[in-house]
């Protein structure tokens, strides 16, 4: 549950930075991710969106997260420029 917790602060502070970094993006990706299954998977998760988040901010461009899958289809995706899937 501690890590539910954490999981969820951490997207909220990527999703917090996310408009500063949209005025100046060069390019836009977005994140698809379950905070269930293996704690193994949780974590790397969690790790990833953390270094994205912060690549993001580095490097001018826009990264936003999302775990709702029924947006993975061409009319949501035609928005961004690189789609990840965990």
């Amino acid at each position: 549950m501690h890590l539910m917790k954490s999981l969820f602060v951490a997207v909220s502070f990527l999703l917090a930075a996310i408009p500063a970094v949209s005025q100046k993006s060069r390019f836009k990706v977005v994140a698809f991710y379950s905070a269930n299954g293996e704690m193994d998977h949780v974590n790397f998760a969690k790790d990833a969106l953390y270094f994205f988040g912060q690549t993001a901010l580095d490097q001018q461009f826009t990264f936003d997260v999302t775990t709702d899958w029924s947006n993975l289809k061409d009319d949501y995706l035609s928005n961004y420029n690189v789609v990840m899937v965990e």
